[in-house]
């Protein structure tokens, strides 16, 4: 069972995935024992192609956007998008010839 945290424990990423073709890291590993869980989120997508969301360990989204197109994500606590694996950091892995820009919305758990 998750506990749901203070409000000011809410953190929030911005997205400047600017490596072409490869892994952008989102958000750093948080820690030992620690996850990142992710509540919300939007992309804007510079090429067509899939843009996936992910650990060293797992594929938590695949956004298959068009060029100029985007993909978002309106969660809460109750209602997260995914929840990654303890100590992993997040990355968005971008096709090639592309970049995404965005921001998401957060908790460690």
């Amino acid at each position: 069972m998750l506990v749901v945290p203070n409000p000011a424990e809410f953190k929030f990423a911005y997205v400047n995935a600017t490596t072409e073709g490869g892994e952008n890291t989102i958000v750093a590993a948080p820690g030992e024992g620690k996850s990142i869980v992710v509540l919300g989120y939007v992309l804007s997508a510079s090429a067509e192609g899939a843009y996936v969301l992910k650990t060293s360990s797992a594929t938590h989204a695949k956004l298959n956007v068009a060029k100029g197109g985007g993909a978002s994500f309106a969660g809460s606590f109750d209602c997260p998008a995914f929840k990654c694996a303890a100590n992993k950091a997040l990355v968005l892995e971008t096709p090639a010839s592309s970049k995404a820009f965005g921001h998401l919305t957060y908790v460690t758990v």
